[in-house]
């Protein structure tokens, strides 16, 4: 079984500062819909309303924007 916030960690890990905020940028642009794609490649394919909110949050705190 994938455990997607170990693959989201470690996929946003992989990340400089400027690409994930770069990432965060793209995402709310586009708007987070519960199937945004960038989002999955992040997760290893998983998507919902909370894991798209942590993956943001996530993104957020390795771009410095939130705590």
């Amino acid at each position: 079984m994938i455990d997607w916030k170990k693959t989201a960690e470690k996929n946003i890990k992989k990340l400089s500062a400027a690409e994930a905020g770069e990432t965060l940028t793209r995402i709310n642009t586009e708007g987070s819909t519960i199937f945004h794609p960038e989002i999955r490649a992040l997760t290893g394919g998983f998507n919902s309303q909370a894991i798209n909110f942590l993956v943001i949050r996530m993104l957020g705190k390795k771009a410095g924007i939130c705590r």
